[in-house]
């Protein structure tokens, strides 16, 4: 945890560490410690010097005398000859510790390509008991960065590579052992208790700090070459993660905000937040009720919504003030974006901008929770319209600029509101800068550490919203209201011009915050594709789920009238005195008929959406979360804001979307005859031939027994040059062939799994494992290929 805070105060111990022949401290000598963070991870005492430096990773183990094929299996006590006397409880506690040496010195060992003495990460606590210490990985990753861009480029693309591998490798292994150590793989944990009693527990204790050790490890790997990005999930211990999880909820963050960050940052944020006991924005108790699933407090309830006025205004005599409504209608009814001049007054003027060509106006991004959402009939209370008069004037330097903010410049009523859509990706693009108002973000200064303002970017109400997205990334400025004034966020400032408190090269915090503030300025087309699109989007929510593809449309390049046009048909005669009739108005009968109404809405802008971009990546498949209902795209996912941990490729378009399903090239597990699948099933396939044997595991959505499904063949995750290692599990699609197409076969979809492929030795070997029994009804027949094949 150390190196997540630890501020070095000169380059003494990267000189030294660049120098040294083999990594070791006195700490007893050193001056410059700080002290250990909460939680501590103890050295559990392995005995791991006096070997030659390995490169491979993997030979660690062999290398001292270990079988890891046996730790694997959890055959522990076969695993090493000098286990054979001992009890059940040592035999765990020193597999374990044989593990937190592999995977902790032998990765870094690995990766600079140094001896590292124990000492050098191993301090005792103030009970003198020997604790992992991770300051001085600031000082050998820098030093390794120094020495490594000496190389020729050739050689810093292998190292990479190396590193990568050996990541890949130890994410396998944690994935592997945190099986035995959660309760809730009830099987396998309480076999593995039962043969070697604090396996698991001591499993959990070491985990964390090799995670945080391999988030630091890939952000020094990304800092010599980005061109291998990462993509590596790390699987942090359920206890660990929760004990850390009620400290940061006890001090008032919200629970789905963690979450976002978990999935998005890495672990060693979540890490990072416990550090700082004090966060503007968590001490009002507004996220009380939210859960890990939802953020109750950015979620509205329309039927109670009110505009607020400023928090420090007297209310008396602030009235509501609005702008000329047939002046607004006539400009959207013309094709224009209307725009707001308050004049100091109090009178409100509105002027047309044309929707082709830049503009010399602001416009506004917020989040309606903050209470400044409104339409252009209710407007706002002048206290509000004096504030977004203020922030205007600091950032054009002018005394009377034009703004445009949604609660003043969209009207209610139908044919209005629809053109103002039709107009909004206009409306952002023409902008000459956008201004981002967010209750949270403005409690934080600009001249706080990078990574304090990021974090307070990042975990913001108005970064979590579904319409805000387009907004920023569609800006040619992007200006935040911070307390102290405005902060621009600019690619090149967010890269090179503000450095975090912590070297760029070590802080694994700086990089991932960064990276998803990096994504909203993106002007790239692999920034503007359907891939990078479901990535930004994973995570953000909407009150209006109809509204999703109208709010992305900009940014893919369609046209948002063909999203419109089949549900509203003509509306471009409809009177513009016919207001919106309001939710609270409906009876419960209309509402249901409605609910529904919306829902068939939402499938069929998606198929829109999916067709008009045509080309998607094959992976889309894959992503976690409801899929359509709808015949020929039932592989599609209902939502893009899915919540899923998959990554899509964003570089790679290779799927073709047409009415009659999804074509490309997937790795293909073809079944030799049909098989049943159900919610509490596991089932095995493979090929002696090809020596592969796979674990499929069929998720929540599939029947439950009795009832199941039939499916002939799994569909798997991954690119052709790279199928699945051992020890590897990824998403599948359980898929059953219908017919053969003119060009390709035809598959029907049936369900989401997970597939695992097992160790060959491990499925095939004599007897049972702890984690491997043979099935009663044997391993199904299969063969793997890269087929070219239409899902539906």
């Amino acid at each position: 945890m150390e190196h997540l805070v630890y501020i070095p105060k000169g380059p003494q111990g990267t000189v030294a560490a660049f120098n040294a022949k083999i990594l070791s401290t006195e700490w007893a000598q050193e001056t410059d410690v700080i002290p250990f963070q909460s939680p501590l991870t103890p050295w559990l005492g392995f005995d791991h010097e006096n070997r030659a430096i390995e490169l491979n990773l993997r030979n660690y183990p062999t290398q001292r005398g270990w079988n890891y094929d046996d730790i694997w299996q959890g055959n522990l006590r076969s695993s090493h000859r000098s286990l054979a006397g001992l009890d059940k409880i040592h035999v765990a506690r020193k597999v374990v510790a044989m593990l937190q040496s592999w995977f902790y010195f032998g990765l870094l060992e690995c990766v600079v390509n140094k001896p590292i003495a124990v000492s050098y990460f191993v301090r005792r606590n103030i009970d003198g008991l020997p604790c992992i210490y991770s300051r001085n990985l600031h000082f050998c990753l820098q030093a390794w960065i120094f020495q490594i861009r000496l190389q020729p480029a050739a050689q810093q693309e292998a190292a990479s590579l190396r590193i990568l591998n050996a990541l890949h490798l130890v994410s396998h292994w944690i994935q592997r052992m945190c099986v035995y150590a959660d309760p809730n793989q009830k099987r396998f944990h309480a076999e593995m208790e039962a043969s070697y009693p604090g396996f698991g527990n001591a499993v959990t204790l070491i985990v964390p700090s090799i995670i945080r050790l391999g988030e630091a490890v890939d952000c020094a790997r990304l800092t010599v070459s980005g061109k291998l990005p990462s993509d590596i999930s790390w699987h942090y211990p359920l206890s660990a993660l929760s004990s850390q999880l009620e400290i940061l909820k006890q001090r008032g963050w919200c629970p789905y905000t963690l979450r976002v960050v978990i999935a998005c940052t890495g672990t060693s944020t979540l890490d990072w937040l416990t550090t700082l006991t004090a966060w503007p924005g968590t001490d009002s108790h507004e996220h009380e009720i939210c859960t890990e699933y939802e953020c109750k407090r950015n979620n509205i309830a329309w039927d109670t919504y009110e505009v607020a006025h400023r928090p420090d205004c007297p209310r008396e005599n602030c009235n509501f003030l609005k702008p000329p409504l047939w002046e607004t209608l006539e400009i959207l009814k013309n094709g224009h974006v209307p725009v707001i001049n308050f004049d100091n007054d109090g009178t409100l003027k509105v002027s047309p901008r044309f929707t082709t060509q830049p503009g010399d106006y602001t416009a506004f991004s917020h989040v309606w929770v903050d209470g400044i959402g409104s339409s252009t009939e209710d407007g706002l209370p002048s206290c509000q319209l004096a504030f977004l008069r203020d922030v205007t004037c600091d950032v054009t330097k002018s005394s009377d600029p034009a703004f445009w903010i949604d609660s003043l410049c969209v009207p209610k009523r139908r044919s209005a509101r629809r053109k103002a859509i039709i107009a909004m990706h206009a409306t952002y693009l023409n902008a000459s800068r956008v201004v981002v108002l967010d209750k949270n973000i403005q409690k934080h200064r600009s001249d706080v550490p990078s990574e304090i303002l990021f974090c307070a970017i990042y975990t913001s109400g108005w970064m979590q919203r579904l319409w805000t997205y387009q907004e920023a990334l569609l800006a040619r400025r992007l200006i935040f209201k911070v307390a102290n004034g405005v902060y621009e966020l600019d690619a090149l400032d967010v890269q090179k011009n503000r450095p975090p408190s912590i070297p760029n090269s070590i802080c694994h915090v700086y990089r991932a915050l960064g990276a998803q503030l990096l994504r909203l300025r993106g002007k790239s087309e692999s920034t503007r594709n359907i891939a990078s699109v479901s990535r930004d989007l994973g995570w953000r929510c909407t009150a209006r789920y109809t509204d999703e593809t109208l709010a992305i449309a900009g940014v893919l390049g369609i046209d948002v009238a063909l999203l419109l046009v089949d549900v509203e048909q003509d509306t471009s005669e409809v009177d513009d005195d016919s207001e919106r009739i309001e939710w609270s108005e409906l009876c419960q009968d209309c509402k249901t008929a409605l609910e529904h109404e919306n829902l068939a809405l939402q499938h069929r802008r998606m198929v829109a959406a999916l067709q008009a971009t045509f080309k998607l990546p094959r992976d889309i498949i894959f992503l976690q979360g409801r899929k359509l209902p709808v015949e020929n795209f039932r592989w599609a996912p209902l939502t893009l804001m899915s919540r899923s941990t998959l990554r899509v490729n964003h570089l790679r378009q290779n799927a073709e979307c047409t009415s009659a399903g999804l074509t490309g090239y997937w790795w293909l597990l073809a079944l030799k005859r049909i098989r049943q699948g159900d919610n509490k099933a596991v089932r095995y396939v493979g090929s002696i031939s090809e020596k592969s044997v796979y674990r499929v595991f069929f998720k929540e959505a599939w029947p439950a027994p009795p009832a199941a499904w039939d499916y002939g063949a799994i569909v798997l995750y991954g690119e052709e040059t790279g199928s699945l290692v051992e020890g590897q599990t990824v998403q599948g699609l359980a898929v059953i062939k219908v017919s053969l197409g003119e060009a390709t076969a035809i598959y029907r979809t049936v369900g989401s799994v997970l597939v695992e492929k097992l160790r060959f030795k491990e499925a095939f070997s004599e007897g049972s494992s702890m984690m491997f029994s043979p099935p009663p009804e044997g391993i199904a027949e299969a063969s793997l290929s890269w087929q070219l094949i239409t899902i539906t």
